[in-house]
C-alpha cells in the first residue's frame, strides 16, 4: 500500500461505473487489465485484488443511452515499476490500443480507454521528493516521453511481492472549477497542491493528488449517464472519519443507508464513505 493511501489519507478506494455492455466491459478488465472478479451477476460485476475489498464495480445500465458523466479518468496506482511493466507487456500482447504515456516527474503513466470510452491511467509514483514542494514549483509537473523501452525490456526487477494496484487518484471534469474545488476543500478537507488556469490538483496526506478537476470539456456535456456512478472514499483514521462524517452532516444533504453515508458534490457526483 502506498504511504499516501493509508493512515490519515482520504482517497477513493472503489469506483463504480454505469456500462451499456457488461459482458464486453468485464472481458476487457479481466482479459486486458487482469482484474480479478470478486462477484458476478447478470447485471453487476465486482472486481477485487485481495479477494475482499472491491476496487471496481460495473453496473449494466440500459436506459442512459450515450450520455456521459464527469469522469475524465480513473488512475490505478501500481506498487512498483516491475508491476507496471507486467501489465504494459500484457496490454501489448493483447493488442489493445494505448492512447498515450508520459513521465510527469512525479509519476510515470500510460493511458488508455476502456471499450466504452472511460479514461484509464496506469501509473507508478516516483521519489516523493519530486512533489514535496510541487505547489511552489508547478513547472515540475512535466509531460516528458514515457520510457517504453525500459518497461518492455525487462529492466525492472520485483522488490517484495506486491503487484496489485489501488486507485491512486480520480480525475473529473467539472462545470465550475472554483465551486468544485471549494467542495473538496471545505467539505472533505482536501488541500490544493497544484493549480493551473483550467485544472486543480488536490490531495490529503501531502500526496501529489488524490483528486484532479478540470474544465477541459464543455459543461453542457456533463450529465448523469454512462461512466461514473459512484466514488467510495475512505480513510484508515477512525477519528478523522468521525469528524468528517459529523462535518458532512452539519453542512450538506446526505443519506445514511446500508452502512454508508452518501452525498453529492456540486457536479452531482455521488460519493459514499463507509460508516465507522
Amino acid at each position: 500500500m502506498s504511504l499516501y493511501h493509508k493512515n490519515s489519507a482520504l482517497f477513493v478506494r472503489h469506483i463504480e461505473l454505469n456500462v451499456k455492455d457488461l459482458s464486453k466491459m468485464a472481458d476487457f478488465y479481466t482479459r486486458v487489465l487482469q482484474f480479478n472478479i470478486l462477484k458476478e451477476t447478470e447485471t453487476v460485476v465486482i472486481f477485487s485484488f485481495d479477494g475482499v475489498n472491491p476496487i471496481l464495480t460495473l453496473h449494466q445500465t440500459s436506459d442512459l443511452k450515450d450520455k456521459r458523466t464527469t469522469l475524465y479518468h480513473v488512475a490505478y496506482l501500481y506498487p512498483n515499476q516491475y508491476a507496471l511493466s507486467k501489465v504494459l507487456k500484457h496490454i501489448a500482447l493483447s493488442k489493445y490500443p494505448i492512447t498515450g504515456g508520459a513521465d510527469h516527474t512525479v509519476s510515470e503513466a500510460i493511458y488508455l480507454d476502456d471499450p466504452e470510452g472511460n479514461g484509464i491511467e496506469l501509473y507508478v509514483d516516483t521519489d516523493p521528493t519530486a512533489w514535496s514542494d510541487i505547489e511552489s514549483h508547478p513547472e515540475r509537473l512535466e509531460n516528458k516521453p514515457f520510457p517504453y523501452q525500459a518497461y518492455l525490456n525487462d529492466t525492472y526487477t520485483l522488490e517484495g511481492n506486491d503487484l496489485d494496484p489501488i486507485i491512486g487518484h480520480v480525475h473529473l471534469h467539472t462545470s465550475n472549477l472554483t465551486e468544485s474545488t471549494n467542495f473538496f476543500q471545505d467539505i472533505l478537507g482536501f488541500d490544493m497542491i497544484v493549480r493551473i488556469p483550467s485544472a486543480h490538483f488536490l490531495s490529503t496526506a501531502d500526496y501529489h493528488h488524490h483528486i484532479a478537476l478540470n474544465t477541459w470539456r464543455k459543461s453542457n456535456q456533463i450529465s448523469v449517464g454512462l461512466g461514473l456512478r459512484k466514488m467510495v472514499m475512505d480513510t484508515d483514521d477512525l477519528s478523522l472519519k468521525h469528524r468528517l462524517i459529523e462535518h458532512i452532516k452539519q453542512n450538506i444533504d446526505y443519506q445514511i443507508r446500508d452502512g454508508f453515508i452518501t452525498f453529492k458534490d456540486n457536479d452531482h457526483n455521488v460519493i459514499t464513505i463507509p460508516m465507522p
